[in-house]
């Protein structure tokens, strides 16, 4: 992707169902990048589908690879995400990462799971940096 405001820099990616949000965490700016999924998915499961494993939202590869391409380029990168297990879009992100995308896995320095509707775009980006902040000291303590 080569976005200079991802190549080379610390970044936080909300990894979400239906898109993910990626924040420069060594700028002022407040301006995100968005990478959407490309195709829409049917979201009317009958519950006995749901409980036999047949939905398809489990994971999207497409819409993973996208979001890989779009942080390939950074520095680091911290994952935040929203819910618990298999419902946790973010977990799913990173076992495919760590399957497909070495590179990109290595940079990955933290995940964190936060309550992310019920805080603001400037919340999320505090949470990201006073995450790293914490992450910096504690690698110069080393």
């Amino acid at each position: 992707m080569n976005d200079p405001r991802i190549t080379n820099h610390s970044v936080i990616a909300v990894v979400l169902h239906d898109e993910t949000r990626i924040w420069n965490v060594d700028s002022e700016d407040k301006e995100f990048i968005v990478v959407s999924k490309t195709e829409f998915e049917n979201r009317h499961v009958r519950e006995a589908q749901h409980h036999g494993g047949h939905e398809t939202s489990k994971s999207d590869p497409a819409y993973f690879k996208n979001v890989a391409e779009a942080l390939d380029d950074a520095r680091e990168v911290l994952l935040l995400g929203h819910g618990t297990g298999k419902a946790n879009t973010m977990v799913a992100f990173r076992e495919h990462v760590d399957s497909h995308n070495s590179g990109l896995a290595a940079k990955i320095v933290g995940q964190q799971n936060a309550d992310l509707p019920a805080l603001t775009e400037g919340q999320i980006r505090k949470l990201g940096h006073d995450w790293f902040v914490a992450h910096r000291k504690g690698a110069a303590g080393h």
